[in-house]
């Protein structure tokens, strides 16, 4: 086979794998999977803000934590109240900088009632954390901010 046979059946590949552009317009779709806004995140530079007074259907990572920021002002009270669907999950609220001492935080499980955990507004973001503990069972959990 030359180079020439070589390069025209290369290019022709090359070609075969990309559609032919149009001249015409297109509408987005909004295709491409799933773009819902996802409730936490996996660190705390990307983690989402959500409202005092919202209610979050969650399915926290088993052992490791996920976080959001919840949009209240410094020094203000609220109360995160979590209910696992079964199994357990650990709550965390922290400080800006990601450090959780002497900050609130609870183990909650399905088959043990808690009273909500009450805290206040941190300085700059106030973050808090979530994640499934104990033998994990890929639970799903409602959590309401108050």
């Amino acid at each position: 086979m030359t180079k020439l046979h070589l390069i025209v059946i290369v290019a022709g590949l090359t070609m075969a794998g990309c559609p032919k552009k149009s001249g015409g317009t297109s509408t987005p779709t909004g295709g491409g999977g799933d773009t819902a806004a996802k409730p936490l995140a996996n660190n705390m530079a990307d983690a989402p803000k959500h409202a005092v007074g919202s209610t979050l259907d969650l399915k926290p990572a088993c052992n490791q934590d996920e976080y959001m920021v919840l949009d209240v002002a410094e020094g203000t009270p609220f109360t995160i109240d979590a209910k696992p669907s079964e199994g357990c999950m650990h709550v965390t609220v922290m400080k800006d900088n990601g450090s959780s001492n002497d900050m609130p935080n609870l183990e909650v499980c399905a088959d043990a009632v808690k009273p909500p955990m009450e805290a206040v507004g941190q300085a700059t973001r106030t973050l808090v954390s979530f994640r499934e503990v104990g033998a994990c069972k890929g639970i799903s959990a409602t959590v309401s901010f108050k």
